[in-house]
């Protein structure tokens, strides 16, 4: 039976899994014990954390016991119509006295009740052997973390401080910067949204490269052609790998939950342009029919109980 279920189901192999989904017929009440440690010579002043649809940031506790850590119950309350949303964008911002630390969270269906993130925060010094330093980090989860943060605050040094952001070391590290934020928005069970101030870095310098050839040249050493675009199409598909969990839910006769989230997707890829569909469809090899035909077993399996 088993078998005969994962070859009419899709079984998607991932590289990232879906966070939360919200329907514009549903009304979604969640809430999530939020557990921030902020890795700093210096514990932050406060850390807050607001969606972008909520007027006010909600602030989490520092902990009595260590200075370092801040908690704090976060919910998400959906009732909008009209609309559909994969994911509830969050940002969680860990403030300093001269300085600040973002980072951009999907919060929604799917999640531990209980998160626990770490912020980084340094002082970053411009020199080359720095991001030498940066781009010696390992490839697991807590270094990925660490090199977004670093990487970022370094390319903003040589951005905004320094005013060289055509610099070759700026490239450098706003490609690790990139590759990183891609990694964290694309990784398995991700709470990550991707950073949308190194898009637009990233889509800036595409734009220069097409207009300047010594730029090009420069620029053409650390970032193949396409790629940007590429890596950037993967983020946006990746939240639809939440199908690969529907054979799981009718393996074990979750058929309701199965048929819920089935219908969840369809409705929400019905609503997106023709773009993302292709990028669904060329990722996370989801489309249209594929939901509807989920649909349908699922629908002859409850018929049988």
């Amino acid at each position: 039976m088993v078998m005969q279920m994962r070859s009419r189901i899709l079984v998607v192999f991932i590289t990232a899994m879906a966070l939360s989904f919200y329907s514009s017929y549903a009304c979604a009440d969640l809430s999530f014990e939020m557990i921030v440690h902020a890795v700093s010579g210096k514990s932050p002043e406060d850390v807050t954390i607001q969606g972008n649809d909520e007027p006010n940031p909600t602030s989490l506790s520092c902990d009595a016991s260590k200075s370092s850590i801040f908690r704090g119950t976060i919910t998400r309350v959906d009732e909008k119509s009209g609309s559909q949303q994969l994911r509830a964008p969050y940002t969680l911002v860990g403030r300093w006295e001269k300085s600040s630390e973002e980072l951009y969270l999907g919060l929604g269906l799917g999640l531990p009740k209980k998160l626990e993130i770490e912020i980084f925060h340094e002082e970053v010094s411009e020199s080359p052997a720095t991001l030498d330093a940066i781009e010696a980090f390992g490839k697991d989860y807590r270094n990925q973390l660490k090199r977004y943060f670093v990487s970022r605050g370094y390319h903003r040094k040589w951005r905004y401080e320094l005013d060289l952001e055509c610099h070759q070391v700026a490239l450098r590290s706003a490609k690790l910067w990139f590759d990183s934020a891609v990694w964290l928005a694309s990784r398995n069970n991700t709470i990550f949204l991707m950073d949308q101030e190194i898009v637009e870095i990233m889509k800036e310098y595409e734009e220069l490269a097409k207009k300047d050839m010594k730029f090009n040249q420069r620029y053409r050493k650390y970032v193949p052609p396409k790629y940007v675009d590429g890596m950037i199409g993967q983020t946006i598909a990746a939240p639809f790998s939440v199908v690969s969990t529907i054979p799981m839910l009718v393996e074990t006769r979750r058929l309701d939950e199965a048929m819920e989230l089935n219908t969840q997707v369809k409705t929400i890829l019905a609503d997106q342009t023709s773009t993302t569909k292709q990028l669904v469809e060329k990722h996370q090899r989801v489309n249209m029919d594929l939901l509807k035909n989920n649909e349908n077993y699922i629908q002859s399996l409850k018929g049988k109980q």
